[in-house]
């Protein structure tokens, strides 16, 4: 099972959302954030993770950052 996790401008957030998918006990196979070119600090913080990271270089908003895996 794969998680994808679209994020735009929550740096404050981000980082207890990616560990709670993490301390799931039926873990996914993986876990994918999409960065919709957020300008706060999302990206370092999801980069401290071990998940993969989309980053979008221009917002393209909720439906994109959650298609951006297919």
């Amino acid at each position: 099972m794969s998680m994808l996790i679209p994020c735009y401008n929550r740096a404050h957030h981000i980082g207890h959302v990616i560990q709670h998918v993490l301390d799931q006990t039926l873990s996914a196979a993986e876990v994918i954030v999409v960065d919709d070119a957020s300008t706060d600090e999302s990206a370092s913080i999801i980069q401290a993770y071990p998940v993969t990271l989309i980053r979008h270089g221009v917002n393209q908003g909720p439906a994109a950052a959650r298609n951006t895996a297919n």
